[in-house]
């Protein structure tokens, strides 16, 4: 386990992860990554889960569903300033509005509700990436409110999948 790891887990065969799949697959069978969490290093993660933006135990079980993401950080300094970041968030309500608006997307309708500070799992990953590598391409991607970024958006991001 390396402190700053992105995680990204893959479909565990429940109804609501085969919604997931189905909706940001993009057809892709490989792509089946329904959550995203960041490795503390001391056995515990951060993670956005329906009941907010928690720091959790890694459970034994979830760690044969996750794909591990060493990142390149930019600076030593940028881990814990991105980390800061993120951490600074726990107790934050979970992006439901981004879920929604991923729905009016797969159904393709024009409009978008958004809020910039409602993060879901995969909005928290790709923030404390983006700071952490100072890549400004996932960072514009992530402030870019009508992004809607998936777990399988960051696999395909990182090469996990094409």
């Amino acid at each position: 386990m390396a402190r700053g790891d992105l995680l990204l887990f893959h479909n565990s065969g429940a109804w609501y992860d085969r919604i997931i799949v189905a909706a940001t697959s993009g057809g892709n069978r490989a792509a089946d990554y329904v959550h995203a969490a960041i490795d503390l290093g001391d056995g515990t993660i951060l993670e956005a889960t329906s009941s907010g933006i928690r720091v959790n135990y890694f459970h034994v079980d979830d760690r044969d569903r996750a794909e591990r993401i060493p990142l390149k950080v930019a600076e030593p300094h940028r881990l814990e300033l991105a980390l800061s970041m993120a951490l600074d968030r726990v107790g934050n309500r979970y992006g439901w509005v981004d879920i929604f608006d991923q729905l009016l997307k797969l159904i393709h309708c024009p409009f978008y509700v958004g809020r910039l500070h409602s993060l879901d799992c995969s909005d928290l990953a790709a923030m404390f990436a983006a700071i952490a590598t100072d890549d400004l391409q996932l960072l514009e991607t992530v402030l870019d409110a009508r992004q809607e970024i998936s777990p399988n958006d960051l696999a395909r991001y990182y090469g996990l999948v094409k």
